[in-house]
């Protein structure tokens, strides 16, 4: 799937919520682990609520969060697979 850098920094916070750990997630993605705490921050900044409760051990995903990333991981996944569908039609032609 083909993704833009801006489609890629809205995902991040689900890759967190994947890996329980953002510094996981980071060294999965080769990312710095400020990028995906500023997108996290900026995502519970827009809410107004917390996403994730942060521990030494990682992130785990508040009822809120978790109610959130279901309902916003929902709405991506069919986005993307009618995204997929399109470029593999172009790239057909």
């Amino acid at each position: 799937m083909v993704v833009g850098r801006g489609e890629a920094v809205r995902r991040l916070p689900f890759r967190a919520a994947d890996f329980g750990s953002i510094r996981q997630a980071a060294e999965a993605l080769l990312m710095k682990q400020s990028i995906i705490s500023r997108s996290i921050r900026q995502l519970e900044d827009t809410l107004g609520l917390a996403v994730f409760a942060r521990t030494s051990g990682g992130v785990q995903a508040t009822d809120a969060g978790r109610q959130f990333l279901r309902m916003a991981r929902s709405m991506l996944v069919p986005r993307h697979r009618g995204f997929d569908r399109l470029i593999r039609v172009q790239q057909d032609r």
